[in-house]
């Protein structure tokens, strides 16, 4: 009996699968008898045990997840080259906007798509949205990684990414013109066609960006590398704009459009504020260097 409470307060890795798998199962069925209006006894013990299996896969999750997130992670630090994924954060925000940047080109596509079906200017104005969003992260990605193949040295690496920086910030301005259509599209227009697909997959592109910008925030807000935080910015301002397009694709109609035209020129407001605050912050900074004798890189 203790080995048997011993075995059910420490489990295994693998017995908690096979009784996370056994959990689901039984959710399922429930939600299927609860459907059906089933009330007979057997029934009720399919609700019963699916609520202690839900219980008890609660608790593995607090016990044995910590442990099994720790010996995964120092098994892959085995690896010389997994080491250093887990340890540059650098190095992980770049692999994983090279991510984005697919993601967002099928997102592209699929808005794209919905202009061609609805004939809808409002998607057409999101799709060049988010076109300029992917351009740009490709732009910041692609040029960071040949700063740090042509620089060795670190301050004049660190001008490059001012450069970046700089550069980040202009485009940035430069796409609130597909922004400021769509906002004037949706006040004017009202209503776009709704779409059941596209809602589904802007709630979660939306839900994909909000937490990708929330975590690189948090974590990028102390890094001094300017590619970085360019990437971080362009997380934020996708987020927000992803978020006013769930409300548009959602809403359906049944908000005014001067409700829409406020949200939207608040998220502009902040998209407008982070691309002033780059381009000014990055003048500066070269300003600061030319005047100090030491000019930034610039490609012939």
């Amino acid at each position: 009996m203790r080995r048997l409470f011993a075995f059910f307060k420490d489990p295994p890795v693998w017995f908690v699968a096979v009784w996370d798998a056994g959990m689901l199962a039984l959710v399922a069925a429930s939600v299927i008898l609860s459907a059906a209006d089933k009330t007979a006894p057997a029934a009720c013990a399919v609700y019963a045990l699916a609520a202690l299996s839900l219980a008890y896969a609660a608790y593995t999750a607090v016990r044995v997840l910590p442990r099994a997130v720790r010996d995964t992670g120092e098994r892959m630090r085995r690896s010389p080259a997994v080491d250093r994924f887990l340890r540059d954060y650098g190095l992980r925000t770049f692999l994983f906007a090279g991510l984005s940047f697919l993601f967002n080109a099928a997102y592209v596509v699929g808005n794209v798509a919905a202009a061609v079906i609805y004939s809808s200017a409002w998607y057409w104005s999101m799709a060049a949205y988010y076109f300029s969003l992917g351009c740009i992260r490709a732009g910041v990605i692609l040029a960071a990684r040949q700063a740090q193949r042509k620089y060795p040295k670190e301050e004049v690496l660190r001008l490059a990414r001012e450069r970046i920086f700089l550069g980040c910030g202009i485009a940035l301005l430069a796409s609130e013109a597909a922004l400021a259509a769509a906002i004037v599209q949706i006040t004017f227009a009202g209503n776009v066609a709704p779409s059941v697909t596209l809602a589904v997959a802007t709630a979660a592109y939306t839900f994909y960006r909000v937490a990708a910008s929330v975590f690189h925030f948090v974590r990028a807000r102390r890094r001094a590398d300017r590619a970085v935080q360019c990437l971080r910015n362009l997380n934020v301002v996708a987020a927000l704009v992803s978020l006013y397009s769930l409300e548009i694709v959602l809403s359906r109609g049944g908000m005014p459009a001067a409700f829409h035209a406020v949200v939207g020129a608040g998220v502009c407001a902040v998209s407008l504020a982070l691309g002033v605050y780059m381009t000014a912050a990055a003048a500066r900074a070269l300003g600061r260097a030319r005047k100090g004798g030491f000019a930034a890189p610039r490609d012939k």
